[in-house]
């Protein structure tokens, strides 16, 4: 439903004249006068300043923990460091925590951090890791992201009994490539969760990817999956059955034109065959972030797309459906019909019901904070349709005071630091 779909319904009173019984009467009296109903607030309130984030400019990790067990989604958040007229910086960044101590549509939270050395932290997975009923933190950090590309340890942050993350000391994460993504889930049918990394570089290391077999304590065995290529690289992952045989599956994003996004399937022992090739769209080559979810609401596995151009390099942006014929197999449905935005490329793609019509929409974020569109409301055919947002911002959808609806922090780059603020959905206005 669109913004404008929602409306009011007034009823208007009519009364009647009655003549009395010894006849007599009277004129029935003017109804009363009607006029247009006032429109609707706005999906969105303008936005509610939090404190400053020092230190990083892109964020790409992004994470929504209830860290102290308070029922209060907190924020975990970090990314580069940016330079105008330099670029990256090869500096160390923090892991930053917004705690939460709002109250009803009114935010509130104060900014700690937490130790760890990071320099371009580029994507995490949250899981509980080691079996202790508490979310854990897998960062791919592939470092300083300019000649020579020294690259970054990966980080394993563990909670402790009060959900604060520790960082934990674990070779196995010593990084062998350039951490590009990171995917987690139990690729092995034994209860816990594993990991699988994905690379970008031309290192040729990175034709494979590296396997985390978990032994359910958050202790790791390394191993490392063929993709039978020569050269290139797969950026981008997830896990999920797309053919529904109880084994996950691996989804993988290709870096340039010279590869094809491909479906790596799961036997169950936490190996995998193919890949199998999914459609592609040549004009924008890079898949640099891929949502599986229902999209169409038919119980299958769908796949979303974010893509990108390769020539020019990382220029432009396109949203590719993959819609589940319900045996794995992906056919490219074109269900976002206006993509002529000229907006960057999308880091993360969400897939919430923003407008509380039962319908799941998908909300876009972007590394620059600048995004024109980030938010489309799906239809009642299935498509999805662009709003206007008060304040731009790199986009993160979250419910930050448990009253049911989505709100949306919003995160703007500036010199080694962002501004963060958060839009209040007015659902409960309406």
């Amino acid at each position: 439903m669109t913004i404008t779909g929602f409306r009011r319904i007034t009823i208007l009173g009519i009364t009647a004249a009655f003549l009395g019984c010894g006849g007599g009467g009277g004129d029935a009296p003017d109804p009363p006068a009607s006029g247009p109903s006032p429109p609707p607030p706005p999906l969105f309130s303008g936005a509610h300043p939090l404190p400053d984030l020092p230190g990083t400019s892109f964020v790409y990790v992004l994470e929504a923990i209830d860290l102290n067990f308070d029922g209060m989604i907190d924020i975990v958040l970090s990314g580069p460091k940016w330079r105008s007229g330099v670029g990256f910086v090869d500096e160390e960044v923090s892991l930053h925590v917004y705690m939460n101590n709002s109250t009803q549509n009114t935010p509130s939270f104060s900014y700690t951090t937490l130790p760890g050395s990071l320099v371009h932290p580029r994507a995490a997975a949250q899981a509980d890791l080691n079996g202790d009923g508490v979310i854990d933190l897998a960062i791919g950090d592939h470092g300083y992201d300019a000649h020579p590309r020294p690259g970054h340890e990966d980080l394993l942050f563990l909670s402790d009994i009060s959900g604060m993350l520790i960082e934990t000391e674990s070779p196995l994460f010593q990084n062998t490539g350039f951490s590009h993504d990171i995917a987690g889930g139990d690729i092995d049918n034994d209860g816990d969760i594993d990991l699988v990394v994905a690379d970008l570089t031309s290192n040729p290391i990175d034709t494979k990817l590296r396997v985390l077999t978990n032994n359910g304590s958050g202790q790791f065995s390394l191993s490392f999956l063929s993709l039978g290529i020569e050269t290139g690289s797969y950026p981008a992952s997830v896990l999920t059955d797309v053919n529904i045989d109880g084994n996950l599956d691996l989804v993988l994003g290709a870096q340039d034109s010279s590869l094809v996004s491909a479906v790596m399937v799961g036997v169950g022992n936490g190996g995998f065959a193919g890949p199998l090739p999914l459609p592609d769209a040549p004009s924008f080559a890079i898949v640099p972030e891929i949502l599986a979810a229902d999209i169409n609401a038919d119980g299958y596995v769908d796949l979303v797309l974010s893509r990108t151009g390769d020539t020019p390099f990382y220029e432009g942006r396109y949203i590719q459906f993959l819609i589940n014929d319900g045996s794995g197999i992906f056919v490219d449905t074109p269900l976002m019909p206006d993509q002529d935005i000229g907006d960057t490329w999308a880091t993360e793609i969400y897939f919430v019901d923003i407008d509380g019509d039962g319908l799941k929409d998908i909300v876009l974020r972007t590394d620059s904070g600048t995004n024109l569109q980030s938010v489309f409301l799906q239809q009642l055919d299935g498509t999805f349709s662009p709003i206007e947002l008060p304040n731009r911002g790199g986009t993160f959808p979250f419910d930050f005071d448990n009253d049911g609806d989505i709100d949306l922090l919003l995160h703007n780059r500036v010199d080694e630091g962002s501004t963060v603020s958060v839009l209040i959905n007015n659902l409960d206005a309406m």
